[in-house]
């Protein structure tokens, strides 16, 4: 029985016990007629075991409609693209679509589109496996305002670029989620998996075999200004950033196994990526790609952390990061990479930039975009110089640390520095400068430069100094596993 009912009831009978003009006041807001109380301000208890009869009664009748109006299983016979696009055509929003096991080569694309939110579910990894003949894809098209879209429970062999999809240069939904997959083997140059727009979820639990560049995250969204330059679009520079959010695309708990030299995925144009928990294999590693090429947006921000990096070969780098910001720390790197990790500033080095980034500022800080430069409020507006920081700790090369490099030209050397723009890891450290290490009781409590940075191992938070003697917590991983795996 509701508990605002039986409140209704006891704040009744206090109304009437409290006197006339209380009880009256009472009554009508809560619609007792005056008749129902007994001598002595009681409330007819008649009246009582009515109103919880009617209101049982009502609550059966809302449970009986809930279940009329249940979301349905819709059975594709084949995992055939013919099968599985006529479930999804046939299916409603918040459907559940369950391709059954077998082998089938896609004739036709498949798409889930913008005005439905499904569950595609497979019988599992080589159970339900689709052969994509090297030109065909999955595209999921998703909205806010629609159920999840989740896809589990498949294998896809023959892969070409873009074999799933997902937006397309929107604003989109911001809880899908792709689990329990694999790919196999690839076609084309573009990457696997192609993510666009402003749209945020979470890859788990997925494996990518010989699929070479596999994932590639793109924050740009339309329109686009007239002259071809990058502008303030929505998930952009113009955005605030929330660092340890939900708001980025979550790689979680995936491996990654490639036998030929590749880069194993990129980000660009106002992405966010957190990259955790996974395992790498063979000669591939991370990059961020700046907008020099395509003219758009550096990558927004990024975190990389709890991964291994197994190169298999004397593969150039594991994670190169160009023009952006974030968290790398706690991942382990083989000793067979050349370097481990490396970033620089590419735009405001490259001369050969495309776009609005041949007349862009290169020469004063903070330059545009650069590793220590956040939030605007559009192309060629000053940029926050508190917001975004690179900060690099903790990260191990075979049994000892991890170096750093950094690259990039003179200017770049010139306006990217450390302690304002980028973070390294200290040792010993004393409060005055990089990252420390270590237990919390081992934080240095004196001494301090403000804007320092320190990472509790057993707290499992980075610290920032606040005065020469107080630290604020900064900053703690985003929940793992990742709240929309429940889905």
């Amino acid at each position: 029985m509701p508990m605002g009912f039986l409140s209704d009831i006891a704040e009744a009978q206090t109304a009437k016990n409290q006197g006339p003009s209380r009880g009256i006041a009472k009554k009508i807001e809560n619609n007792i007629p005056d008749h129902l109380f007994l001598a002595g301000g009681k409330i007819d208890m008649r009246f009582l075991l009515c109103k919880i009869s009617f209101t049982v009664s009502l609550c059966v009748a809302c449970q009986t409609m809930s279940s009329i109006t249940t979301a349905n299983t819709i059975a594709a016979a084949k995992p055939s693209s013919i099968d599985i696009q006529s479930a999804i055509d046939a299916a409603s929003d918040g459907d559940t679509v369950r391709v059954a096991a077998g082998n089938a080569t896609w004739t036709s694309n498949v798409t889930i589109p913008s005005t439905k939110g499904i569950k595609l579910i497979g019988a599992g990894k080589g159970k339900t496996v689709c052969n994509l003949a090297g030109k065909h894809n999955i595209f999921l098209d998703t909205r806010s305002t629609n159920s999840p879209v989740r896809v589990s429970g498949f294998t896809f062999t023959n892969s070409p670029g873009r074999a799933l999809k997902i937006n397309a240069r929107t604003i989109g939904a911001a809880d899908w989620r792709i689990d329990h997959c694999e790919w196999k083997g690839r076609s084309g140059k573009e990457a696997v998996v192609y993510i666009e727009g402003y749209t945020f979820g979470v890859i788990d639990n997925c494996n990518f075999i010989n699929t070479n560049r596999t994932f590639c995250v793109d924050g740009q969204t339309r329109p686009f200004d007239t002259t071809g330059s990058p502008m303030p679009y929505p998930g952009g520079y113009s955005w605030q950033q929330s660092i340890g959010g939900a708001s980025a695309v979550y790689i979680e708990d995936c491996t990654f196994n490639n036998s030929s030299s590749s880069i194993l995925g990129n980000t660009g144009a106002g992405a966010r990526l957190v990259f955790r928990h996974n395992t790498v294999s063979g000669p591939t590693g991370i990059e961020t790609h700046s907008g020099c090429t395509n003219g758009f947006r550096n990558p927004r921000w990024i975190e990389v952390y709890e991964n291994n990096f197994n190169a298999t070969s004397g593969y150039w780098c594991g994670l190169f990061l160009r023009s952006i910001n974030g968290m790398i720390f706690n991942n382990t790197f083989s000793s067979s990479y050349q370097q481990s990790i490396r970033f620089d500033s590419e735009t405001i080095c490259g001369s050969g930039c495309n776009a609005g980034w041949s007349t862009s500022n290169k020469t004063v800080y903070p330059a545009q975009d650069q590793i220590g430069a956040g939030i605007d409020t559009g192309w060629n507006t000053p940029q926050s110089t508190n917001e975004a920081k690179l900060r690099i700790w903790n990260n191990l090369r075979g049994a000892g640390p991890a170096a750093t490099n950094i690259g990039g030209c003179a200017d770049s050397l010139k306006l990217v520095q450390h302690d304002r723009d980028y973070f390294l890891q200290v040792a010993p450290f004393n409060g005055s400068s990089g990252i420390g290490v270590g237990f919390l009781s081992a934080r240095p409590s004196s001494g301090l430069t403000i804007g320092r940075y320190y990472w509790a191992t057993d707290t499992n938070t980075l610290y920032r100094s606040t005065s020469s003697t107080t630290w604020e917590a900064h900053y703690t991983p985003f929940t793992y596993p990742h709240p929309l795996r429940n889905y």
